[in-house]
């Protein structure tokens, strides 16, 4: 059996990792009892999305003989698992119990500060991430965690400088690259947030994240969707007092337009629901051809891609 873990161990740092998940379940069809194969399974589980079966696999493996060290790993993964699932609660007393059982892990410190992010927590979230930094000052996940603290915050420039540290201590990571393409797209930066998603698309074409970027970057070049990311980014560009006026000003164009449009322009339609369908129908052609276009621009760079050495 430690033959088909190690086989596991080294298939995943080769990074097949469904070659490493295969391991892992023939280990524990193997031997039932070995909380490792179900810990290290639900992890990849958990990597692949699949959360309900990454549960079931670690709470399985929790429930075995296991030594701290392990235990913790798995308190660490089933507190990310239940926060992808919305369990929010329970996550942050798992991730509070990992530190408790090992409070010497970084990674524990890394994992609760993420939970209470979520949760809005961010006053101990920053202090759970110092306390990882004491622990281990050069880790890049630390500076991540900072990155993403301030992203979540809408402090965009700040998390810039932390994500750029943390690409630092780990070069070409791709979670790192896309953090940074993300930040850089709310700092209006277009060019960074494309090269960015273009990178991680060239390791990986099927990685939904990087695709998420590159549709919002094809969307804001996009001529037809422009004026839609123009008036979402309104209130950021406006005095609050000054985006009222203009949302009032919209409204009272909007009911003068409904007033009396329809009586000196639309008089021979023979009944009011005419112009509701024609303004869904046209709503629905321009949504089509805001599509169509920003498709075509992502098939272009996907294509790129294969072209071009990123």
């Amino acid at each position: 059996m430690q033959t088909v873990l190690k086989q596991g161990e080294a298939a995943w740092r080769a990074g097949n990792l469904t070659a490493a998940l295969l391991h892992y379940e023939r280990a524990i069809y193997l031997a039932p009892g070995a909380a490792e194969a179900y810990l290290h399974a639900g992890n990849l589980q958990y990597g692949f999305g699949r959360y309900k079966q990454a549960l079931a696999l670690l709470e399985t493996g929790l429930g075995l003989p296991c030594d701290e060290t392990e235990r913790a790993y798995g308190l660490r993964v089933r507190a990310l698992t239940l926060l992808q699932l919305r369990r929010k609660r329970e996550a942050l007393g798992t991730a509070q119990e990992a530190v408790a059982i090992a409070p010497e892990s970084e990674e524990n410190h890394i994992v609760l500060s993420t939970v209470l992010r979520a949760l809005g927590r961010f006053k101990p979230a920053e202090a759970a991430l110092a306390q990882a930094q004491r622990l281990a000052p050069d880790s890049a996940s630390v500076w991540e965690g900072y990155a993403q603290l301030h992203k979540a915050q809408r402090h965009f420039k700040q998390a810039q400088v932390f994500a750029d540290r943390a690409l630092r201590c780990a070069p070409e990571t791709p979670e790192l690259m896309l953090l940074k393409g993300q930040i850089a797209f709310r700092l209006n930066d277009i060019a960074t947030a494309r090269d960015m998603a273009l990178w991680a698309l060239s390791r990986n074409a099927t990685d939904l994240d990087a695709l998420g970027l590159l549709a919002m970057v094809r969307s804001w070049q996009s001529w037809f969707t422009r004026p839609f990311w123009w008036f979402s980014t309104l209130p950021n560009r406006l005095h609050k007092g000054a985006f009222m006026f203009t949302m009032l000003a919209l409204g009272s164009a909007v009911a003068v337009v409904q007033l009396f449009l329809p009586a000196w322009l639309l008089q021979d339609m023979p009944a009011e629901s005419t112009l509701n369908q024609a303004v869904m129908d046209g709503a629905v052609g321009y949504m089509l051809l805001c599509a169509a276009h920003v498709g075509w621009l992502i098939w272009r760079d996907r294509r790129q891609v294969k072209l071009k050495n990123y």
